[in-house]
């Protein structure tokens, strides 16, 4: 998503923004921060510091260890009696 990743060791990666100033990029973190702590069953990416070298906005992140397809869908883990299937929004 709109940049380059690299690895810097086995537990981050970098990115490089092509197209996101850091004010942004820090919305971004706030959103995915909100996201995972929701516990909603979504995978993404970690942002674990912002920083902007010679212009450009560089994020030091946890790789996703999974793609986002083989997650669990949050429905499959309750039934629809439950309180969060019906906080579920469905789309025709």
């Amino acid at each position: 998503m709109e940049g380059t990743v690299a690895a810097l060791d086995e537990q981050r990666v970098v990115k490089l923004w092509d197209r996101r100033d850091r004010t942004r990029v820090k919305r971004l973190r706030i959103s995915y921060d909100a996201v995972e702590a929701s516990g909603f069953a979504l995978a993404i990416p970690r942002i674990l510091q912002v920083a902007e070298v010679a212009g450009s906005v560089l994020t030091v992140q946890v790789p996703l260890t999974e793609s986002p397809s083989r997650v669990p869908r949050p429905w499959s883990r309750c039934s629809r009696r439950s309180p969060r299937f019906r906080s579920i929004p469905t789309w025709r």
